[in-house]
């Protein structure tokens, strides 16, 4: 009966420790499965613009917004790297360096004539925006999903061509 007792406690000891390992093992590794942190980053510019050009894979949203601000969202490490500049009126934003996440752009289009992109990008509106003379440059993949009031144009940049998948 004593040595029945001893092989139980060894056992349970050594199940203790097993599992012990385990959780130390899965609690370590957590953060390689974690979400990638996601931040939103307001940049106010001072110099107005009324052309933008975007450069990089990204989700385009134009707004109704008027101010001369834009949103970005995405993995804190893709905010850290993207840059917009105004340079003669023409806003650039760089959204080169990517992660795996989706990285947001969040435009003012009711002062805007142009939105050049580079890159796979996604164009949708938040609502139905108000645009009075807006052209769309596509160079690259892309998809364009707008509602909207007034004059716009979508143009595909040399080399590339617009399908349209509506019925």
């Amino acid at each position: 009966m004593k040595q029945s007792i001893q092989f139980y406690q060894k056992s349970k000891k050594l199940l203790l420790a097993l599992l012990a390992v385990i959780i130390t093992a899965i609690t370590s590794a957590q953060p390689l499965f974690e979400n990638p942190v996601i931040e939103t980053k307001k940049i106010d510019l001072a110099e107005s613009f009324n052309k933008i050009e975007v450069r990089g894979d990204a989700i385009i949203i134009l707004t109704n917004n008027l101010t001369n601000s834009v949103v970005l969202r995405g993995d804190i490490s893709d905010l850290e790297q993207a840059t917009a500049r105004v340079r003669k009126g023409k806003l650039i934003i760089n959204a080169t360096e990517k992660s795996n996440t989706k990285f947001i752009i969040y435009l003012p289009a009711g002062n805007i004539n142009s939105l050049a992109t580079s890159g796979k990008t996604e164009i949708h509106s938040s609502g139905t925006i108000k645009v009075s003379n807006l052209e769309i440059l596509l160079y690259g993949s892309s998809r364009v999903s707008i509602s909207h009031e007034g004059n716009l144009r979508i143009t595909p940049g040399m080399g590339y061509e617009i399908t349209d998948s509506r019925k």
